[in-house]
């Protein structure tokens, strides 16, 4: 995780000052729950605690004479989860999550109406040490329609080999958000989000 971090963080540096990247920082607790088996009678209790962070940084963007976007991106993120279980070995033998990934995406305008968008990388999904046999593959093609200047649709194929063997999977892509001093935008490619904000310069 440590060189991805150095990694993302010297490409931040050497970006163009017209172009921003995204850092995006995530924690979370889930409370104590308590659990039975079939027959109802208690097993044991367990609560979980997270921190997420994710950095998308543009290494190149230009636009064209119909205003759509070439894009190249580099994303990388990790997360870490602790879990405190109690009484759980035998159904629940972990107690930390450690997952890190690497991607490089690429946008770029195939007609008037249509995007191409193709991403490649590469990540690590472990609850013990790092190690090769735990790196796991992705990547995913997707056509987006341009069908308003705030309004995206896509849809395509994405494939990982999260089973040990690669797997095909349909993938879908929504953009939207609304224009004037107020704005709210709402995206989803691997989850749905929802944004508020306002301009204060209006």
């Amino acid at each position: 995780m440590r060189i991805i971090l150095l990694s993302a963080f010297a490409l931040f540096l050497l970006l163009p000052e017209n172009i921003q990247a995204q850092v995006t920082v995530k924690t979370g607790y889930i409370s104590s729950s308590r659990y039975k088996d079939e027959n109802g009678q208690y097993l044991g209790k367990g609560d979980m605690c997270f921190v997420e962070g994710n950095v998308n940084i543009p290494v190149s963007q230009k636009m064209n004479e119909r205003n759509q976007p070439t894009l190249w991106m580099i994303s990388a993120g990790g997360s870490y989860t602790a879990m405190n279980n109690k009484n759980l070995q035998s159904y629940i033998d972990i107690d930390q999550i450690i997952n890190m990934q690497l991607s490089v995406t690429n946008i770029r305008p195939i007609s008037k109406k249509w995007l191409l968008l193709t991403t490649v990388g590469a990540g690590v999904y472990t609850s013990s040490d790092v190690k090769l046999k735990n790196v796991l593959g992705q990547g995913g093609v997707i056509f987006i329609r341009q069908f308003k200047s705030n309004l995206s649709l896509g849809a395509g194929l994405a494939v990982n080999n999260t089973f040990g063997y690669p797997m095909v999977f349909p993938a879908i892509y929504f953009d939207w958000s609304t224009e004037g001093r107020y704005q709210i935008k709402v995206s989803m490619l691997n989850a749905m989000e929802v944004s508020a904000g306002m301009k204060m310069n209006k």
